[in-house]
């Protein structure tokens, strides 16, 4: 033990606020917005994250994070213990998980690699991923899971998804980054018309727009910048058969006609983001710190 406590600092009758914290013995110590690993921690602490670490000595908790800790003698208030074995411990209003979840074991910044990567799916084959399913019971991680889920996938709105979305969570809707509007088909959706949930929607960055024929990419894309002020990155599909024309030279001018057009009304130089046998993908991409605007007139 003696060896141990010497491999550790030592902080005693302080106050500490907003730092972190790895293997330190705190004695008589207020830590506020503090997080703190394999330490030792006696006294108070208030919306502060601890892992790996021992809690002990009546130490008061409030409104903090704990993950597999040890903690006894101490009272705990609105917190969450997650992985953390615990004795003689007077807790009120706390959220306890004692199951072995290995996920939880991860820093923060680690778990959301994870999560990200495990939560991936495909907007045209959509099928709700594996890892949001297994956690379903454990309330903060299905949150957090969620919340990757929404902000790194594309999500389509069309005429046969419109619906679908429509029934969608204002949380969700929220969360959302990534729109792909799909207005060709036969059935399509009115140009320029997003549905109203979208109300709720404050952190779409990024648009990808296929439009049914030459004339709608103006009505959309105006619409959606008007929509949502935080959009980074747009991506158009345009289609030369659009442009009729007999003669495929007066075809192509009037599509590179109909890209100059966009790059003037957005105010960014376009990039060819890719190219097909039908469509051909544009970028237009916000200078760094800033978002796509619609310059009037």
């Amino acid at each position: 033990m003696a060896g141990s406590a010497a491999a550790m600092d030592i902080i005693e009758n302080s106050t500490l606020s907003g730092l972190t914290i790895r293997k330190t013995i705190l004695r008589n110590c207020v830590l506020r917005h503090v997080k703190s690993h394999a330490s030792t921690i006696s006294n108070s602490l208030y919306q502060c994250t601890v892992h790996t670490s021992t809690i002990s000595e009546e130490c008061s908790l409030e409104k903090c994070n704990v993950l597999n800790s040890t903690i006894s003698g101490c009272t705990a208030v609105d917190s969450d213990i997650h992985e953390s074995t615990f004795t003689k411990v007077k807790m009120n209003r706390c959220n306890i998980t004692t199951s072995p979840l290995a996920l939880r074991r991860f820093p923060p910044e680690i778990r959301a690699m994870i999560l990200a990567y495990c939560t991936l799916w495909k907007c045209w084959k959509p099928k709700t991923p594996d890892m949001i399913l297994a956690l379903r019971g454990d309330q903060q991680l299905y949150q957090e899971a969620l919340r990757a889920f929404y902000k790194q996938n594309w999500f389509r709105l069309e005429s046969g998804t419109l619906s679908e979305i429509e029934l969608m969570s204002t949380k969700a809707i929220e969360n959302l980054s990534k729109i792909y509007i799909l207005a060709w088909k036969s059935q399509r959706l009115q140009p320029g018309i997003l549905p109203l949930i979208f109300d709720h929607c404050e952190s779409i960055k990024h648009v990808r727009l296929r439009p049914y024929d030459a004339e709608e990419p103006l009505e959309w894309i105006k619409n959606c910048l008007n929509k949502f002020s935080t959009v980074e990155t747009l991506i158009v599909a345009i289609n030369p058969a659009h442009y009729r024309s007999p003669n495929p030279t007066s075809r192509q001018l009037a599509l590179v006609s109909a890209v100059m057009d966009l790059e003037q009304d957005l105010g960014v130089h376009p990039h060819l983001f890719s190219v097909s046998t039908v469509f051909d993908l544009w970028e237009f991409v916000a200078p760094k710190e800033n978002t796509l605007k619609w310059k009037e007139g």
